[in-house]
């Protein structure tokens, strides 16, 4: 997410926020499946090579395509925006 106010964000980010990561899916999944981009490092170089990541390396995307499915998993098929709040709560809690 691109904020003009990026080094104070990644500040925050750093010193203050008690979460590992802001992406819902990396939340759910407690780990990095998606890179976030998020202030500083919201840059065009950042988002070009996560873009060519994802389009050209078969692995990575294959990669990211079974957290995404092990996320459906966790979530559950009704209700996954309830789901998805208790998970992220609980996780905010820790």
């Amino acid at each position: 997410y691109y904020t003009p106010v990026g080094k104070f964000i990644a500040f925050l980010r750093r010193h203050i926020l008690k979460v590992k990561y802001i992406s819902l899916v990396n939340l759910v999944a407690d780990k990095e499946v998606v890179r976030e981009l998020v202030a500083d490092t919201m840059t065009v170089d950042n988002v070009r090579s996560e873009l060519e990541s994802l389009l050209y390396n078969k692995v990575y995307r294959n990669k990211v395509l079974e957290e995404y499915d092990r996320i459906i998993q966790i979530l559950g098929p009704a209700g996954a925006s309830g789901t998805a709040a208790r998970e992220m709560v609980a996780l905010l809690k820790k």
